[in-house]
């Protein structure tokens, strides 16, 4: 029996889920009604309500820290290439290849599904024709609106602040 190393079974894992991810996305943009049953009204709004728990301690925006987090690292992998002057040889590739691949799946999983439901006009059956000057008034008026709603409640133009964080779901 031949032992295949670590290295090699998650080069062949990776190179065979790339794939198999774009088919199931694939397969979600051909069905919005089980996107919409399964997985917005379902899956996230309790994989939001976990991720909202854990992160609402957090003073800053987390998110924010991984996007500089990326960039860091992937301008250090870079420079690390430039001196050695590596070829782009299968090592590296993988190891691109398996970042793209890590990112696509968590874009998806923690939002992106959502883009393969139903858009909201069908949702709520609402006609879609309209031109991009009766949605900027439709705009200036919901402003108008809430900014009349604002001064309703408070007596001063700052930021209504909540005593307790919102929850969505």
């Amino acid at each position: 029996m031949v032992k295949l190393s670590k290295t090699f079974f998650w080069r062949t894992f990776i190179l065979f889920s790339i794939p198999v991810q774009y088919g199931i996305i694939q397969l979600l943009k051909a069905n919005p009604s089980w996107v919409q049953t399964n997985y917005t009204d379902s899956f996230y709004p309790r994989y939001f309500n976990v991720l909202n728990s854990v992160l609402s301690y957090f003073p800053f925006s987390l998110g924010d820290v991984i996007y500089i987090l990326i960039i860091v690292l992937l301008l250090n992998f870079t420079i690390r290439l430039l001196r050695k002057k590596v070829k782009l040889g299968g090592t590296i590739l993988f190891t691109i290849l398996g970042f793209a691949s890590l990112v696509y799946f968590l874009f998806h999983m923690s939002w992106g599904i959502n883009y393969y439901k139903y858009p909201i006009h069908q949702q709520l059956e609402i006609d879609n024709n309209y031109t991009t000057q009766q949605l900027v008034n439709f705009t200036e008026e919901l402003i108008q609106k809430t900014n009349a709603v604002h001064k309703a409640i408070t007596s001063d133009t700052l930021a209504v602040k909540f005593e307790k964080p919102v929850r969505y779901y």
